[in-house]
């Protein structure tokens, strides 16, 4: 049999009270693997179980009813490790999902407890699954483009596009703002440069914070004079004069009374204070207080219509003023920059255009090939007489970026058309693709781009609705898949179990009046009896077996 070759592996798969599961647990092997059992075991509880560590939503009918929770562990291989998956210190992923039987759910990344979206991180390198889900996109034409690309290895050339086209778009949107609000900037701009010239005129500066005190002298100078001469008479006159005697005669007492020491200090410290009074207030008297009352009164005027208008103090004023420029300044830099703006647009677009355009040569060029390899996946998938096509709009880029503000550039388009029987023509897949036919066409693109899956590929019943000998088909390409990559696939069908590395059956039984599902790795004897019955429903029948056996030698021959 054919065997993994590298990539993700799932290696361990433990399963607790989820539906019909009592308690079940698994050593997955590398290769194909099917998943089969009869009906009612729940042969997609794996692919549930893997879905609840893809971080998919858990509910409480989940939960095997008469238990407090549901538990899903999962290892993983990995090939390399991301640099951004901090959890991780070396190849190997564990994840766990535990729901609760109200409905709460927890997860854990290699033992952390971790957020949901943080399990779909660490989950999404792991496994992808593809099933009715898969199908539905490919109803979708909108997936077509991104699809192809991944397939094409175009994701990162189509990346590159879209972040130019992004990074154009917010500049020519910036352009167009600039230029239609033009006029509104330069009336902002005239009214700024009237309020600059209203507080440049009064010219405010700090200077100013003590014109209140200022103009308080000019207009009380006569008796600051009168005052500042009577508090210097009465020093000279009377004051120093009696505390020069009392100096004295505190200095007689102290050789009888030492006590008095402190007093006499005292005595000394408001001598020196006096001192310095008299010594200030002549000094303030000698200042020239005679400024022009007129002028101050005239400047406070000035600057009380400038509080009104620009700030309560000197301080506010000066700090709207340096606004008021800087806001200018851009306003200007606003009116130059659009020329400039302009011009860089230009070249922006230029470059966009190239970029556009090497892409859409290299779909072009990859879209014969791409058509090519699915097609043959298709025949070897039985449909001899399929056709396949893919469909891109030719974008037309002009050769110069037009002065206009509703700018609409070529957006690509593209498409899947197939047609399944001969005569037929090509249509767009909602309306000529069944189930059975989206199913392997899924599996033919899936299969086209092997080198972009290096995870663990999981199918749900890819094989729904097909008859026996498509399902042999599928099985084989299944197979081949193996080869490259582990493959998990539930199917209720011989002719694709066959192919399998290792064949996992889902297993009813009673215990104790009630029914549990546990998973159980075939061994030959098993495989045979499994194959039996799933080509005709008894298990013991010999000639099944026998035919079982044939099918196994075939297909490790």
């Amino acid at each position: 049999m054919a065997t993994a070759n590298g990539g993700v592996m799932l290696r361990y798969l433990k399963i607790q009270n989820l539906a019909v599961i009592d308690e079940t647990q698994l050593d997955v092997e590398k290769g194909f693997v099917c998943i089969t059992g009869e009906s009612g075991a729940g042969k997609s509880i794996m692919v549930d179980a893997l879905m609840l560590l893809a971080g998919g939503r858990g509910s409480s009918d989940l939960v095997r009813s008469g238990c407090e929770k549901a538990v899903v562990e999962a290892e993983f291989e990995l090939d390399e490790v991301a640099e951004d998956l901090e959890l991780l210190d070396g190849p190997q992923l564990f994840l766990r999902r535990e729901i609760s039987k109200d409905g709460k759910s927890r997860a854990f990344v290699n033992g952390a407890l971790v957020a949901n979206n943080v399990l779909q991180k660490y989950a999404e390198p792991a496994f992808d699954i593809h099933g009715q889900h898969g199908q539905q996109l490919l109803l979708k034409e909108r997936t077509h483009l991104e699809m192809f690309d991944s397939q094409g290895q175009l994701g990162e050339q189509a990346h590159k596009v879209a972040a130019a086209l992004s990074a154009f778009r917010k500049d020519f949107d910036t352009y167009w703002h600039l230029k239609e609000t033009e006029s509104q900037r330069r009336k902002d701009a005239e009214f700024i440069r009237h309020q600059l010239a209203e507080i440049e005129k009064v010219k405010p500066s700090e200077d100013d914070a003590d014109l209140d005190l200022r103009l308080k002298k000019a207009r009380n100078l006569d008796d600051i004079r009168q005052n500042g001469s009577e508090v210097i008479g009465l020093l000279n006159d009377s004051l120093d004069p009696n505390l020069r005697k009392l100096k004295r005669h505190l200095q007689a007492l102290l050789e009888f009374q030492p006590t008095l020491k402190p007093y006499l200090d005292q005595v000394e410290g408001l001598a020196a204070t006096l001192n310095e009074l008299q010594n200030d207030i002549s000094l303030g008297l000698e200042d020239d207080y005679e400024e022009d009352l007129g002028k101050l009164e005239d400047r406070e005027t000035a600057l009380n219509r400038l509080f009104l208008r620009y700030g309560r103090n000197i301080e506010e004023v000066l700090a709207e003023q340096v606004r008021l420029k800087e806001a200018l300044k851009k306003l200007g830099a606003s009116e130059g920059e659009l020329e400039g703006l302009w011009l860089k647009l230009e070249k922006a677009y230029l470059a966009l255009r190239e970029m556009a355009l090497s892409l859409l040569a290299a779909r072009t060029k990859a879209k014969l090939a791409f058509e090519e390899k699915v097609l043959r996946g298709l025949k070897q998938l039985a449909l001899p007489h399929a056709k396949f096509e893919v469909e891109m709009d030719s974008l037309t880029w002009p050769d110069k970026l037009a002065p206009v503000a509703n700018l609409t550039l070529p957006s690509p388009s593209l498409r899947f058309l197939f047609s399944a029987n001969p005569g037929e023509p090509l249509r767009a897949l909602s309306k000529v693709a069944s189930g059975g036919e989206l199913s392997r066409l899924l599996l033919a693109l899936i299969e086209s781009s092997q080198q972009q899956f290096n995870r663990l590929l999981v199918f749900d019943e890819i094989d729904a609705g097909l008859g026996g000998e498509t399902a042999h088909a599928v099985g084989a390409k299944l197979a081949t898949l193996g080869q490259r990559h582990q493959v998990l696939c539930v199917t209720h069908f011989a002719q694709v179990a066959r192919f399998s590395n290792q064949q996992i059956k889902l297993e009813k039984q009673i215990i104790d009046g009630r029914t549990s599902t546990r998973l159980v790795t075939c061994d030959y004897e098993g495989r045979v009896a499994e194959l039996a019955r799933l080509m005709g429903g008894d298990a013991q029948a010999e000639d099944l077996r026998d035919h079982a056996r044939k099918l196994i030698t075939q297909t490790d021959s």
